[in-house]
């Protein structure tokens, strides 16, 4: 939230945090968009949630898209970057087939990133360990296609969020499930 929000080359405004899982089944945390003071507040009051369930990924990353160019495209057409924040460790294998699931589910998120108006910046945080990356090859990507914009067309989950962030803009975060017994890292349970 504090990167968002007060990260001078993002400047954030307003955001709004939900949880997915199964399809269907996406829930605003924050009640709508908010400032920094809504979302900590509702940040700090979630439960906690342990690894387990379904992962409505396509669903969710449709979604969200749609929503910021329903509510803020007025603001991107005078300058504001729209972004999406998507952090998970799971495989998509829960959005309904219609709008946006099903075997070609990457087309159909890829469509509403890369070729639909306005602009949708994708930064994903990927949690692995649980699942593992198949690899990683970003550099292939840039390499492969000389500019920014380009994906492969089949990739794993995990691949393909970071070939999106790419081709988006974004920033990618890796985070391993171990690393939250570091105690130098910012995510770490100081609560353990």
């Amino acid at each position: 939230m504090s990167r968002f929000f007060f990260n001078v080359n993002i400047n954030g405004q307003l955001i709004e945090v939900r949880t997915f899982n199964s399809a269907n089944n996406m829930q605003s945390v924050t009640g709508g968009f908010v400032d920094f003071v809504g979302a900590m507040t509702a940040m700090n009051n979630l439960d906690a949630e342990g690894c387990s369930g379904s992962t409505a990924l396509a669903q969710a990353m449709c979604s969200a898209a749609d929503d910021l160019r329903a509510q803020f495209t007025g603001e991107a057409n005078n300058g504001a970057t729209l972004r999406v924040y998507g952090s998970t460790d799971g495989d998509e294998n829960s959005s309904p087939s219609t709008p946006c699931g099903g075997s070609n589910w990457q087309d159909e998120v890829r469509s509403k990133y890369v070729v639909e108006t306005p602009a949708v910046e994708f930064n994903p945080t990927i949690f692995t360990g649980t699942v593992s990356i198949t690899s990683q090859h970003l550099d292939a990507v840039e390499q492969d296609s000389g500019k920014k914009g380009v994906i492969s067309t089949r990739s794993s989950t995990f691949e393909f969020l970071q070939e999106l962030a790419v081709a988006t803009g974004g920033e990618i975060e890796l985070i391993s499930d171990s690393d939250g017994d570091n105690p130098n890292e910012p995510w770490f349970d100081k609560g353990k």
